[in-house]
């Protein structure tokens, strides 16, 4: 048998050589058959793995379905209708398996799939997800669901990525750009971006404390380099004494993320509006979810006085209602995805809680007990009266503002209530709010020790001297006593139903059922 001869051109030398044929591939005695493409499970493989017939399939199948989209605006269905037909029909094409391929095709093709998802677009009448986002969420979905799943294929791998000091993934060494475009690079290299990751992903806390120290030393260019910063001296057992108060706080960091292992199962990441409620202060590198009802006025106030550059000194000088006007205080859901990361990463994230009822009390007080919170009887009270009332009196229904603890009990239990709108602030869930799963908190300050927790975290960020926290009428303050007598009126059944509402806040930040419910 006679091979044919090739010749190659190499520093002007012509090198004449036989090509030797690849021996066959057998299987079970089975030689395998070695083709140029192939197509498995709607995906086109091909042997140099460029992707470009899965592109030009994708493309076809894409531009057939956006047939049928535009035909059913022709035929004037509502927006809705047509973006869930994009969804499950046209999404659902161009997308197939993008996490295969979605990071390692070129940019023309990237621009020519893009150019589908725009047509769309412009037919839907709405602003679509480019390719590169799809696939970047699709991506970071894959690979939370690969480190939950011990049984999958690739668990291992991603495990011994972990670095043992840090618990952090580390990047997958390639020599080739195919490999460093493939999942596991990719998806590695992108995790942090949309946020931290959620406290049950295989770090324990002490871990964690040490992935942001180390991040905070190692990555990050900070203006005042001499200068520590609050997560510094936080987890540096050595720059500050072990007090009571730091027990305390090191105690319920443990209980928080113990239960946010044992009560959460499905993860996710972390969207711009989960974070409206992270408050930051960049000079003192300190972010603060506030929670209604939990002193959030007071540290408003405070945090005014620390990030006004001198406009305000007290901070019960500050008006309540100005505390309280957008624009005051910035919020972290307003910075690009890599500032957001970087200060997820290395400032100190602190919220206060407290006792869920007593705090549903207060904002029931609050609200539609007082006479001036009449865009309050407006919006909900007159709901409440006109859903949860018999026969209510005709000017209670105009003006919502005798609206009784047990009608708004009902409202909240309301399968109704949720599905039309999410809960107003003051009694949406704490969890709900600032997802404590999802955000590693490093201070959970409480309500019921709110002055020493506050002077704690003030001395933690350099501030004790600049501002005082202010004290707090305890005459006016919804105490558990108060909040038992609101429940008296309640029947067990209802009880029992507010009672599983609220039932992630009670464990997540480790209170106990109250004495006065009658649960059985």
């Amino acid at each position: 048998m006679f091979l044919p001869l090739k010749q190659l051109q190499i520093f002007g030398y012509t090198i004449v050589y036989q090509q030797i044929p690849q021996a066959p591939v057998t299987i079970d005695g089975e030689e395998v058959e070695v083709v140029g493409t192939y197509k498995y499970l709607g995906v086109h493989l091909d042997n140099k793995l460029d992707w470009s017939s899965n592109t030009c399939a994708v493309f076809k199948r894409g531009q057939s379905r956006l047939y049928f989209l535009r035909k059913l605006r022709s035929f004037g269905v509502c927006t809705k209708l047509l973006w869930t037909f994009y969804q499950s029909a046209v999404a659902s094409a161009i997308f197939c398996s993008v996490v295969c391929w979605g990071n390692s095709i070129n940019k023309t093709a990237i621009n020519k799939l893009n150019k589908l998802v725009k047509k769309a677009g412009s037919v839907i009448g709405l602003k679509l997800d480019t390719l590169e986002v799809v696939a970047e969420k699709r991506t970071l979905n894959k690979l939370l669901a690969v480190m939950d799943n011990a049984s999958h294929p690739l668990h291992c791998a991603v495990e011994k990525q972990r670095s043992r000091f840090s618990g952090r993934l580390r990047q997958l060494r390639c020599a080739k750009e195919r490999c460093v475009r493939s999942f596991l690079p990719t998806s590695t290299t992108s995790l942090p971006i949309a946020g931290t990751p959620p406290i049950s992903c295989c770090l324990n806390s002490v871990e964690l404390h040490h992935t942001a120290t180390e991040q905070l030393l190692g990555r990050t260019s900070l203006p005042e380099k001499s200068r520590r910063t609050p997560l510094q001296t936080l987890y540096d057992g050595d720059q500050l004494d072990q007090s009571a108060v730091a027990s305390v706080l090191q105690g319920r960091r443990e209980l928080l993320d113990q239960a946010c292992q044992s009560h959460t199962r499905k993860r996710r990441l972390l969207t711009h509006e989960d974070l409206r409620h992270l408050i930051v202060d960049d000079k003192h590198k300190l972010l603060y979810c506030y929670v209604p009802k939990v002193a959030c006025t007071n540290w408003k106030r405070v945090l005014m006085v620390l990030t006004g550059d001198g406009r305000y000194r007290d901070p019960l000088a500050i008006p309540a209602n100005e505390a309280h006007v957008a624009g005051r205080l910035r919020s972290l859901s307003e910075y690009t995805k890599a500032e957001i990361n970087e200060r997820l990463r290395t400032y100190l994230k602190f919220i206060f809680v407290r006792e869920p009822f007593e705090r549903l009390v207060s904002a029931y007080r609050n609200k539609f007990t007082r006479n001036y919170n009449v865009a309050f009887h407006k919006r909900y009270g007159t709901k409440i009266i006109r859903r949860h009332r018999v026969n209510p009196h005709p000017e209670a229904l105009e003006k919502g503002s005798d609206v009784s603890f047990e009608e708004f009990v009902y409202y909240l239990v309301d399968p109704r209530t949720q599905k039309e709108e999410p809960f107003n602030e003051h009694w949406e869930r704490v969890h709900s709010l600032c997802h404590p799963c999802l955000i590693h908190y490093d201070v959970v300050g409480k309500y019921e020790t709110l002055e020493q927790d506050s002077q704690y975290l003030l001395k933690l960020a350099g501030a004790d001297q600049e501002v005082q926290f202010p004290t707090f009428s305890k005459s006016t303050r919804t105490t558990g006593d108060m909040a038992a007598k609101f429940f008296d009126n309640i029947s067990p059944f209802y009880q029992k139903k507010l009672f599983n509402l609220y039932r992630m806040d009670f464990l997540l930040f480790n209170y106990s059922t109250p004495a006065y419910l009658k649960l059985r």
